[in-house]
């Protein structure tokens, strides 16, 4: 039993959202900010920004202090997502959290504890990730062609496309980064982890 279960003693409703991806990075940090502040207008119990990487959690950060909220706020690592949840928040049946997510993880273990956490708060939990086709981890995962068939199919700068065909293609290159990855040391970025694990590139 989980550290929420033992807390509140109901499991939650995990509604995981396609991945949201984006054309650029300008463009998925303008969709993040504004999904932000969207679901604190909408009267969500907690709202997180959460990232796996610290380059992330500057920019998120930023995100949360320049939002006034009346709802509680975070930003967090994904690592310390427990530490932020409270008894005091009453998150019952009744309660919606959402946690926007604005990166994978390049292997599938490590961004599962997110969906981990989240299945275990005694309320409804709406997970969302945010992806840019300029992001060393899809360019790595995905490839120059699959930007360029996005572009074709006339993704624009301002709007994002959600797929789960997309996303369960992701999820399985998760996996396969995962079995060809050296010993998973922790990095800053996205970047800095995929040339520590892979320094001599390899097809996956």
């Amino acid at each position: 039993m989980g550290l929420f279960s033992r807390l509140f003693g109901n499991k939650s409703s995990l509604d995981e959202r396609p991945d949201r991806i984006w054309k650029t990075q300008r463009a998925k940090w303008h969709g993040i900010h504004q999904e932000f502040e969207r679901r604190c207008e909408e009267g969500s119990a907690a709202v997180a920004l959460i990232s796996h990487f610290e380059d992330s959690l500057s920019l998120i950060n930023t995100i949360v202090e320049d939002t006034s909220a009346g709802v509680p706020t975070f930003a967090s690592l994904a690592d310390g997502l427990t530490d932020h949840f409270t008894e005091d928040w009453k998150l019952d049946l009744s309660a919606v959290v959402d946690i926007i997510v604005v990166e994978r993880h390049p292997t599938r273990s490590v961004d599962l504890k997110v969906l981990n956490v989240a299945s275990e708060l005694p309320c409804q939990c709406r997970v969302t990730h945010h992806l840019s086709l300029e992001d060393p981890l899809l360019k790595f995962m995905l490839g120059d062609g699959f930007q360029e068939i996005m572009s074709q199919l006339g993704l624009k700068d301002d709007e994002a496309i959600e797929s789960r065909l997309v996303s369960k293609r992701i999820k399985t290159k998760q996996t396969e980064i995962e079995h060809l990855s050296q010993n998973h040391p922790e990095s800053r970025s996205a970047r800095a982890w995929i040339e520590t694990n892979f320094p001599v590139p390899k097809q996956i």
